[in-house]
């Protein structure tokens, strides 16, 4: 009798020895691991190709198989229809539900696509050739002056849109002309009834200024065969769309943030011959020069284009033009009109302006990890030569400002008469900063004061010879204060050579 016990999946025999034995050699039999099959369900694990998009390809070759069927003539197909092919995102694997014959199949072409695909590395150069030509010729009037008893001002003058901007420099006690070629009447002490004009100035001018290229962007960036690159380089600004204000004054305004910025788009595909044709796509957007800060307006300039081109050969496209025209004249109503003195009471403004655009894209086929890591060691010297020039600079600077802050120090020292002290302090701020206009002016003081009248005339010639704009910002004379080093320079030189007969 055999009764089963399922609490412990076991058998309760009741038998003697001889039918026991042949139980067990029964049970032995039975009691065996069920043999399952290979199965029908592989994954493969892809090393370089994307799950998702190799799952596409091979989902078609089915279908395609099947419609060559009926086209070749009763052929057996490669692939049967029951294949099935799904893609594991998350481990990049592919999962493929196919017999073992037709899986060798689908695998052989897994292993002919998951394959490392070449990048390409792109330099690319943006920029723009402008030829501004600008021409203001004209005449504008200023006169000025006080009445004899000081109870007033009287002022009058005739300028253009943008001010006094012709006779910008001139004054009683030193005029200065504008850059450009200029003509300058000067006249001072005119007694005209009760009022005295202490100058009166009509300046004329013809300038023409150029400009040349500006470099909008220089992107670089690096992207397998056959993927499209993306780059923008701007700002994200903000664009009025509505504006709207309540009884109560309460601000209802609508901002738009747009883009101005310079995109570049390059999908690069490599053939076998390592030949590149590239899909090119560019745009700029830019603000106008002359955009109101609430209601910005901007221009674009846009290209698109494919060429064919070999590794490391660089391809130039653009020409394309903009151009504005734009002429003004302001005068005195009646006075300008006059024929030819007419142009004394007037002045007119034109300018041309024509922007050309180049872009050119040098491409590099990257076909191993060594060349990838030889363009990155190409850009690290870049990168370290232009933080030594950063660092360089802002050493420079520091120098400078310390030698500033020493020459002040010094200042103070000469101004208390410890010409000794001062002396040291501004030799000191010329071996930070040998071109330090104001340390060469007060060591120039120093020496004349020591009677080394040839050491002082050599630090005032360094001072003319350095062109420094710079003005005197406190001097021991008050009436220099404000005036330039180069002209305070030149006057002390003058007066050494007299004292010393040269």
């Amino acid at each position: 009798m055999v009764v089963p016990y399922e609490r412990v999946n076991a058998l309760i025999v009741l038998a003697n020895a001889s039918d026991m034995g042949r139980v067990r050699s029964l049970i032995a039999l039975l009691d065996t691991e069920v043999q399952r099959t290979e199965g029908n369900i592989h994954v493969y694990y892809l090393q370089h190709a994307n799950a998702a998009e190799l799952a596409k390809v091979l989902n078609v070759l089915p279908e395609k198989q099947a419609q060559g069927d009926e086209a070749a003539a009763g052929k057996p197909a490669a692939i049967s229809k029951n294949v099935q092919v799904m893609a594991d995102e998350e481990t990049n694997a592919i999962i493929v539900t196919a017999s073992k014959d037709d899986y060798r199949v689908i695998e052989d072409v897994i292993k002919k696509l998951d394959i490392p695909r070449r990048m390409v590395y792109l330099e690319a150069l943006i920029m723009e050739v402008d030829a501004d030509k600008t021409l203001d010729l004209g005449v504008e009037w200023a006169a000025g002056g006080t009445f004899d008893d000081e109870t007033g001002i009287l002022a009058t003058g005739f300028s253009g849109a943008e001010g006094f901007n012709l006779i910008s420099g001139l004054d009683s006690v030193d005029p200065a002309l504008p850059s450009g070629y200029s003509f300058g009447v000067l006249k001072q002490g005119i007694r005209i009834g009760n009022v005295v004009f202490p100058n009166i100035a009509a300046v004329l001018r013809a300038v023409k200024t150029d400009t040349d290229v500006n470099i909008i962007a220089t992107p670089q960036i690096l992207t397998m065969d056959n993927k499209k690159a993306e780059i923008s380089v701007g700002e994200n600004l903000p664009f009025i769309t509505s504006q709207n204000t309540t009884a109560s004054e309460q601000d209802y305004t609508q901002y738009e943030y747009r883009d101005v910025a310079t995109k570049l788009t390059i999908t690069p595909h490599i053939n076998q011959a390592n030949t590149l044709r590239l899909e090119i796509n560019t745009e700029v957007v830019r603000l106008k020069a002359d955009s109101a800060e609430n209601t910005p307006s901007t221009f674009k300039r846009t290209a698109s284009t494919t060429v064919i081109l070999n590794d490391t050969d660089t391809v130039v496209i653009g020409g394309i033009i903009g151009q504005d025209a734009t002429e003004g004249e302001w005068k005195i109503p009646l006075l300008g009109d006059i024929p030819v003195l007419g142009w004394l009471f007037k002045t007119h403004n034109s300018s041309n302006r024509k922007t050309n655009m180049f872009i050119f894209i040098t491409p590099r086929i990257i076909r191993s990890p060594s060349d990838a890591i030889s363009v990155t060691l190409e850009k690290d010297v870049e990168m370290d030569k232009l933080k030594t020039a950063i660092l360089k600079k802002e050493e420079d600077e520091a120098r400078k400002a310390n030698s500033m802050r020493i020459t002040e120090k010094g200042f103070e020292r000469l101004q208390a008469g410890d010409v000794e002290s001062a002396k040291n302090l501004f030799r000191k701020a010329l071996q930070l900063d040998p071109a330090n206009p104001y340390a060469a002016m007060d060591m120039g003081v120093v020496y004349e004061r020591e009677g080394v009248d040839d050491l002082a005339i050599e630090m005032y010639q360094a001072v003319v010879a350095s062109g420094t704009e710079a003005v005197a910002n406190v001097s021991s004379d008050p009436e220099r204060t404000g005036i330039p080093l180069v002209q305070i320079a030149r006057e002390n030189i003058e007066r050494l050579m007299k004292k010393t007969g040269r």
